[in-house]
This record gives C-alpha cells, structure tokens and sequence, in this order.
C-alpha cells in the first residue's frame, strides 16, 4: 500500500542558486497547511520526488534528508512566488 506524505512552499525571495541552497523543512507545510518540523522519508522502501513550479526535477540537482532540502550549485535563480513541492511517496505491506 503506497503513503503518500506531500509538502510546499513558496519561494519567498529570490534564490540565487549559483552556490547552491538548502531550505530547512521547517519553511514547508503539509496536505492539511500544518508547518512542519521534519520530511518523513521512506527508505529504502520508498522515493521522493521535487517540483519546482510545477515540473518535476532530476534526482541529481537535489538530496533530501528528514531536516532540509538541498538544490545543488546551478546557473539560475528560483524568483519570489515559485511554489516548490516535495513529493515522499513509500510502500508499506499489510
């Protein structure tokens, strides 16, 4: 049975991402727009997905532990208003 946890943000000033950035989960909220304290992962029986204004992202411009997300070094800039969502999806059995 799959478990789906979802989480958002809005950028709320423009993210240089030259140098690359971490947001902590703590900035996130939930399918019920309670804030967060951390990302529940599902590993190894599980996986999760980032959007970022609405397209889903390449697994290796990010990691994601249970206390932050990280978008590696690139040349662009996440403007003021971009919704990011974070997407853990795990598998549990009966």
């Amino acid at each position: 049975m799959p478990i789906i946890h979802r989480y958002f943000y809005i950028v709320t000033a423009d993210l240089d991402l030259t140098n690359g950035v971490t947001l902590p989960a703590t900035l996130f909220w939930n399918d019920n727009a309670d804030n967060i304290t951390e990302f529940t992962l599902f590993s190894p029986n599980g996986y999760v997905n980032l959007y970022i204004n609405a397209v889903m992202q390449e697994g290796g411009i990010y990691t994601i532990t249970p206390a932050a997300l990280t978008i590696v070094p690139y040349n662009a800039t996440l403007y003021r208003g971009t919704p990011i969502i974070i997407e853990s999806l795990g598998f549990m059995t009966n």
